[in-house]
């Protein structure tokens, strides 16, 4: 079974020159891949305010400890259960995207063109919708 390295939360950091003191790497088997879901070999995170805000217990919506940390990631799908396709190149957002593997919803997965990065699709989807919400 393939393992997986994850960063967790493990305490609200007030302070994130504390951080260092409330994160922990994590390594854990990968269970067997649910219906409808597809597996990503994470290449790229993005680190949003939101994440600074969710690390210091002062996001909008609480969450419940320990968290994987990180919203929205780009890489390859390994495996789907799905229509999306082995070998696709995606962005996601999904929940503990700083990880080696996530498993994400199809609804929040996009296929990326071929002639769109890896390392600027990590951080599109926040990043660009938060200013088309704006304009």
């Amino acid at each position: 079974m393939a393992q997986c390295a994850t960063l967790h939360t493990l305490a609200k950091s007030p302070q994130l020159e504390d951080l260092r003191s409330s994160v922990k790497l994590e390594y854990k088997e990968l269970p067997p891949l649910a219906e409808g879901r597809v597996r990503i070999k994470v290449h790229f995170s993005a680190l949003n305010f939101a994440d600074t805000l969710i690390v210091q217990g002062k996001y909008q919506e609480k969450t419940v400890l320990p968290l994987g940390l990180g919203g929205e990631c780009s890489g390859i799908v390994v495996e789907s259960k799905t229509s999306i396709k082995v070998g696709s190149a995606v962005l996601a957002l999904c929940s503990g995207a700083f990880a080696s593997s996530v498993d994400a919803e199809p609804g929040r997965v996009w296929v990326l063109g071929g002639a769109f990065p890896l390392d600027l699709a990590a951080g599109f989807a926040v990043a660009a919708g938060t200013a088309h919400i704006g304009l």
